[in-house]
């Protein structure tokens, strides 16, 4: 099943969804790496 997230963003929220870039970066490698991941 494939799923769709649609979210708002909110005033200052680029300086929060930079610093968890690396690790969602991360993160998506990995379910990427077992084929879990469809973009």
């Amino acid at each position: 099943m494939l799923y769709a997230i649609i979210a708002r963003d909110i005033p200052a929220s680029q300086e929060r969804r930079l610093a968890r870039r690396p690790a969602h970066l991360a993160r998506r490698g990995q379910l990427k790496g077992v084929g879990r991941l469809v973009l």
